[in-house]
């Protein structure tokens, strides 16, 4: 059911959700960050959002189909199975499908995160310190990072000293293996999406197919759902055909704006229906 506002009974944006109702549908839960989540000033209204636009194009082919878009502005993989947790008993998925944007490692708090890095830069300590294994395995001390800086240069000198991917400490492998648990738990099927950036540092648009500079963090980030069990899917061709198509899809360096949605959406359904995973 359309809601009237931007958000739904639930919080999120999206319709309506009335789960006793939807227990006869085939039904798919999205977890994510902004990117799934969506806001006005990328893509217009949440209609517009690759989740809706999904259960728009399943419905249409014939498949009777429930999508919940369950995004989240600013969270990573952790909140976003944390979350799960709360929503799966009333919602009773059948899938579950995991949008992995390549800065989902660190987001939570990253403007801290550079000035420890670059101490760790200068001292070459970082891969062997202490304070690697504490903001690999601790969020309370990922959290009290935040209060310490806000030097938002210092991702940029990172980048141009070549540092950058000390950024992606893993510590997402946890919770991608506690999906994999849930839904073996559950009895759902899952599925990762991964989304590339779309832009650099100074907002020129980045090619996805020809050195393209985050191949490895796309690399690195199907090896971990793999090393979880889960199937995933790389949007990195297919993004760069819609914008080989299109022109512009992006709003900013990670999201899609209502054209860029429209594109995954499709081909999100496409997909699915050709791997048979839906009924």
């Amino acid at each position: 059911m359309p809601n009237s506002d931007n958000r739904n009974n639930f919080g999120f944006r999206d319709d309506n959700w009335n789960p006793t109702d939807d227990r006869d549908k085939y039904r798919i839960v999205i977890i994510g960050d902004s990117v799934t989540d969506g806001h006005p000033d990328w893509n217009g209204p949440y209609t517009n959002n690759y989740a809706h636009v999904l259960e728009s194009e399943l419905n249409q082919k014939g498949h009777n189909v429930v999508v919940y878009n369950a995004g989240v502005s600013s969270y990573n993989t952790l909140m976003e199975v944390e979350l799960l947790k709360t929503l799966k008993d009333e919602l009773k998925p059948d899938m579950v499908i995991l949008a992995y944007v390549l800065n989902d490692s660190f987001k939570e708090y990253p403007y801290p995160l550079f000035s420890l890095l670059e101490k760790a830069v200068e001292t070459r300590q970082w891969q062997t310190g202490f304070s690697s294994f504490l903001f690999t395995h601790s969020d309370l001390y990922r959290f009290c990072y935040s209060f310490l800086s806000t030097d938002s240069d210092i991702e940029d000198r990172l980048q141009q000293a070549g540092e950058y991917a000390i950024l992606y400490q893993d510590t997402v492998s946890q919770s991608l293996k506690e999906l994999s648990d849930l839904s073996r738990q559950d009895s759902f099927q899952t599925l990762v999406l991964i989304f590339p950036f779309l832009k650099d540092k100074q907002n020129n648009e980045i090619n996805l197919l020809h050195e393209y500079p985050y191949e490895y963090l796309h690399t690195q980030a199907i090896q971990r759902a793999s090393q979880a069990d889960l199937p995933a899917i790389d949007l990195r061709e297919q993004i760069h055909s819609c914008r080989e198509k299109n022109g512009a899809i992006h709003a900013d360096t990670i999201h899609l704006n209502a054209v860029g949605n429209r594109c995954i959406g499709e081909y999100l359904a496409s997909e699915l229906i050709a791997r048979d995973l839906i009924p």
